[in-house]
């Protein structure tokens, strides 16, 4: 992002991601190339040219004259850090460097508090769809019960028919009877056997 005539280059959590520029290329912080005592205090080179380190030579050859790299701690972790840049020689002055001093453990304390707001959100929509489960399979289970319990009434008073037209059958030699109570005997039978399935 544009900060008059210096660019955040990365501000990111831990461990020390390497974010790419602009154009996409990988930028050329001092902890990508093993220089990881870097972590512990800030770095600041007023001239990349000048600096005989590996990694300052590769920024000047981008047009990273000046650098400033400021390590972002948060209770006792690493949270990241603050890469400022310019394309001026020694264009950030002790006032820039206080500054940003200053800014480091306020932005490593929001860093920390993001990803721990981060988690939290994480846990309230795990724990919110294990409710939502819950609830759907509680619904389940007493529809089930329900279920069975229609099944069982619906059983008993299809036993009260079948039954009586069975009796019906015994009792009647009536023609016209007897084929209406094997209708309702045959019915019965086929309501008790979908009930069952």
């Amino acid at each position: 992002k544009e900060t008059g005539r210096y660019q955040v280059l990365n501000i990111a959590g831990a461990p020390w991601p390497i974010a790419a520029d602009a154009n996409g290329a990988q930028p050329y912080l001092p902890f990508s190339l093993g220089m990881d005592e870097y972590r512990e205090s800030s770095i600041y080179v007023a001239d990349t040219r000048s600096n005989p380190h590996q990694w300052a030579q590769m920024m000047a050859s981008e047009g990273v004259l000046s650098f400033a790299c400021l390590p972002l701690h948060a209770h006792q972790d690493d949270a990241g850090c603050l890469v400022v840049w310019d394309a001026q020689p020694a264009s950030l002055r002790a006032e820039h460097l206080s500054l940003l001093e200053d800014l480091a453990p306020h932005l490593a304390a929001a860093l920390v508090n993001a990803q721990l707001h981060r988690d939290l959100q994480q846990a309230y929509e795990e724990l919110q769809a294990a409710q939502e489960q819950q609830v759907r399979n509680e619904r389940l289970r007493i529809l089930g019960q329900m279920a069975a319990g229609i099944s069982h009434d619906f059983n008993n008073l299809l036993a009260v028919v079948l039954g009586q037209a069975q009796l019906g059958l015994l009792e009647t030699e009536d023609e016209k009877t007897v084929p209406r109570l094997k209708e309702i005997e045959a019915a019965a039978l086929q309501a008790a056997a979908s009930v069952r399935r």
